[in-house]
């Protein structure tokens, strides 16, 4: 019976553990040109959360990428940096979304 209760208190904590770590992930992140004054901005259904020039969200939605960077360009002004499930924007992919 010790034994039992062992595992499931340190499955438990693993699964802690890993909820802690899955709750700090950043799916998506961009910096702006100039500081914005909102604070939180939702665009398909993920809530960007902005402090100066910077805004972060930890989970997005699977769509594309320089769909998501030109709504959010059309919300916050300018992006001069861009980073979306994994993956960040070119010089390129950067000048079109602020196309």
């Amino acid at each position: 019976m010790r034994v039992f209760l062992i595992g499931a208190l340190a499955l438990t904590a693993c699964a802690g553990a890993a909820n802690a770590a899955d709750a700090q992930r950043i799916d998506g992140w961009l910096t702006l040109k100039t500081k914005t004054t909102r604070g939180n901005v939702i665009v398909d259904g993920a809530v960007w959360s902005c402090k100066g020039d910077v805004c972060r969200a930890p989970k997005v939605k699977a769509l594309p990428a320089d769909q998501q960077c030109r709504k959010l360009k059309g919300e916050l002004g300018e992006v001069t940096g861009f980073g979306y499930r994994g993956a960040k924007f070119s010089l390129d992919e950067l000048a079109a979304c602020n196309a």
